[in-house]
């Protein structure tokens, strides 16, 4: 069985209790799968794998209407819906639209009801590394929240997942999960785009994007940029001694 997160977040928690730790987000539109109820909570598998309760109140039942879906891809949307109200989704919002011209789309909302997003100017981007780059600097000033994955609020890795979902490459939810052994770089050698982790005693807990140069971009207190070069005015000497290793994204090429 199917349901289908109705609000713009939906924090999820390691057990079926609000005072459990939450361990990440789910957003307005995606369908999770159900695999077990506790009172009214659901264990709930989502699209990257990634199993964790969530309180019924975030889930409704699903449709399979529609097919083809919008990915919202600004910092922060507005809807206005045809009952009058507004509602801001963040970034990564996924939902089925209905109606689209070059300044308008029609999107309907979980429940049915309909609403109207005004378009940003269509970009042509050169490449993909492009679109991810710029859209990865949306997410600059974002406040760090454990278990996050928006706009609204994200760790680390989830700041680069939903990123790197906004250029259709799929990866998984934790840091540790997304280094690839096999597609191992050196750090002199990673470009654009490609992933750079750290690490305490050999246990990788922190993942950056490479901006290339040494630079990158990375949520740490804040999604914020900065350089692992020494002799430049943003060095993060810290995070520096903490390098573990990158990897190239080949998906970007």
């Amino acid at each position: 069985m199917n349901k289908t997160v109705r609000t713009p977040v939906a924090n999820l928690y390691g057990s079926h209790s609000f005072m459990s730790d939450q361990v990440t987000q789910a957003l307005m539109g995606e369908t999770v799968q159900i695999l077990d109820s506790h009172e009214s909570w659901f264990k709930v598998r989502q699209w990257d794998g990634y199993e964790s309760w969530i309180n019924g109140f975030y889930l409704m039942d699903s449709s399979d209407k529609y097919l083809e879906k919008y990915f919202f891809d600004r910092h922060t949307s507005q809807l206005i819906c045809d009952d009058g109200t507004e509602i801001y989704l963040p970034f990564g919002v996924e939902l089925p639209f209905e109606q689209r011209d070059q300044k308008r789309l029609t999107v309907t909302l979980p429940w049915g009801i309909r609403g109207e997003l005004v378009l940003p100017p269509n970009n042509n981007f050169e490449s993909k590394v492009q679109k991810l780059i710029v859209n990865a600097r949306k997410f600059n000033g974002v406040q760090y929240q454990w278990g996050g994955i928006s706009t609204f609020g994200c760790d680390c890795s989830g700041f680069v997942q939903s990123v790197f979902k906004s250029v259709g490459i799929k990866l998984p939810r934790d840091s540790y999960q997304q280094f690839d052994e096999n597609r191992r770089i050196d750090m002199n050698d990673a470009r654009k785009g490609d992933l750079l982790f750290f690490a305490e005693n050999d246990k990788i807990d922190h993942v950056a994007i490479s901006l290339g140069k040494s630079k990158i971009i990375h949520c740490s207190g804040f999604v914020k940029e900065e350089s692992l070069k020494s002799t430049d005015s943003d060095y993060n000497m810290k995070l520096n001694t903490k390098f573990y290793g990158a990897i190239s994204i080949q998906e970007l090429s």
